[in-house]
């Protein structure tokens, strides 16, 4: 049986500070490409400006696989993305995370995936500062922070 999580559920489900030390993990296991023989993700685009009643400026992305070494799954998020609609009090992205068994296709989960894009954003953000930033650094510059 698949699991649906709402937006409501991954609210729940997300530890910031965990989040940010798994994105630091994450990164360091890329950056170790021996250790990460995971095949390299590819993002599929598509102009939504000749679909009737579709913005000129909405689009729609497909990102596969996403795969974490020694975890039998992978994902594919498929989102669109809409630049106008917060002012219509909607979050610029919608979309979907799918999770998949990576042994036999079955559809595990599916998540909501605003939420999951914002967070994981923000952490990378994060765990790139400190990384990138000197050591004595004491203010930080934000700039189009896009949530």
């Amino acid at each position: 049986m698949t699991l649906w999580l709402s937006q409501g559920d991954v609210k729940t489900c997300i530890d910031e500070r965990q989040l940010i030390r798994e994105m630091r993990e994450a990164f360091e296991a890329i950056s170790q490409q021996n250790r990460c023989a995971a095949p390299k993700p590819q993002r599929i685009r598509a102009d939504l400006s000749s679909v009737d009643g579709a913005p000129s400026n909405a689009s729609a992305m497909i990102l596969v696989p996403g795969v974490v070494p020694g975890i039998s799954a992978y994902t594919v998020k498929v989102h669109a993305k809409y630049p106008e609609n917060p002012r219509q009090g909607l979050p610029a992205i919608q979309g979907v995370i799918q999770l998949f068994d990576a042994r036999n296709g079955q559809l595990l989960a599916v998540l909501d995936s605003p939420i999951v894009t914002a967070h994981r954003t923000a952490a990378a953000a994060v765990v790139a500062t400190d990384v990138l930033a000197r050591k004595d650094s004491r203010k930080v510059a934000v700039i189009g922070a896009g949530v």
